[in-house]
């Protein structure tokens, strides 16, 4: 559970993921190569960023869960390999 102290960053970042019916299509049209090519691609703009080293951290650790809005305040994190 995401409280008050990462709300913002977790705000920014829970926009940028795709819902799991688009990630399900994707994922099955290009039977799973789009998530290796995007995997790629995404630490290659990771590591070109200009971003600090726990910033950078603090999204890569993200990318290993879903984030769903609880309420106002807080954001459920689900790691989403238990829904495999």
């Amino acid at each position: 559970m995401i409280k008050e102290e990462y709300k913002k960053e977790i705000e920014e970042l829970a926009k940028t993921q795709l819902s799991e019916t688009e990630t399900l299509g994707l994922e099955l049209g290009s039977a799973g190569t789009i998530y290796i090519l995007s995997e790629i691609f995404y630490q290659l703009v990771l590591k070109l960023s200009n971003k600090n080293k726990d910033q950078k951290k603090l999204e890569n650790d993200l990318r290993k869960y879903k984030i769903k809005k609880h309420n106002e305040k807080e954001y459920l994190l689900y790691f989403k390999h238990l829904d495999y």
